[in-house]
């Protein structure tokens, strides 16, 4: 299953949602935890795919579709809610990982923690992000 989320958005990195789930409930559940870990770090996803966990990740039509967003640069990483997903442990998971780096991207598993930004953070990325959109120019950021 593939669904395109949005468009790209300038100053915003895409990513891709990734499941595999034997029902649509639970994948649902899965992608919106992924979702939720994605935007809490100003993540955008632009595809979200679901495979079935029984087949091996190789043939996965799902995943491959993910891998080829990244070696064409649709994508600049890949969110799966559980590590369990798409390996059997830490080492094939870390496989992955480099997988996706020799691709100029990243492999990430979901956690419920939000990243901690300092007040100073949240001023420079606000202009930034104003800039980048013609809101205003870049002065006041150190």
């Amino acid at each position: 299953m593939l669904n395109d989320c949005a468009a790209i958005t300038p100053g915003l990195i895409p990513v891709v949602l990734y499941a595999a789930a034997d029902t649509d409930a639970v994948a649902a559940s899965l992608l919106e935890q992924a979702r939720r870990h994605a935007t809490d770090r100003e993540w955008l996803p632009v595809l979200e795919l679901i495979d079935a966990p029984a087949v091996p990740l190789t043939d996965r039509p799902g995943w491959a579709h993910a891998v080829q967003a990244l070696s064409d640069q649709t994508a600049r990483g890949i969110v799966v809610s559980a590590a369990a997903m798409v390996a059997d442990g830490s080492a094939e998971f870390e496989a992955l990982m480099v997988l996706a780096r020799d691709r100029g991207a990243f492999l990430v598993e979901a956690t419920g923690a939000v990243p901690r930004r300092t007040p100073g953070q949240v001023h420079r990325r606000r202009v930034l992000h104003e800039a980048a959109s013609g809101g205003f120019p870049l002065w006041g950021i150190k």
